[in-house]
């Protein structure tokens, strides 16, 4: 049997405490790509959010899950001053 294409429902509802504040997460599948909201100064956060992907092949195709938090300029501006 050979299985069709088709959509992905994907709903993100929240993370373990982080070790780090203003989280996200990516979500790709393919050239799609979704990105959730940032929670600014958040460590456990809720996003409750939800997502469809297009699954061309479903026998072969991957949903990458990415969580990383916002990169602060300001702190590793701080940083490289502390290098020098």
């Amino acid at each position: 049997m050979q299985l069709s294409g088709g959509y992905m429902l994907i709903l993100l509802q929240n993370a373990r405490p982080a070790k780090k504040p203003d989280p996200y997460t990516q979500l790709s599948l393919g050239k799609q790509q979704e990105v959730t909201n940032v929670h600014m100064r958040a460590s456990d956060p809720v996003w409750e959010q939800g997502f469809t992907f297009l699954v061309n092949n479903p026998e072969s195709d991957s949903l990458f899950i990415k969580v990383g938090v916002v990169f602060d300029v300001i702190s590793l501006d701080r940083y490289v001053k502390h290098l020098y």
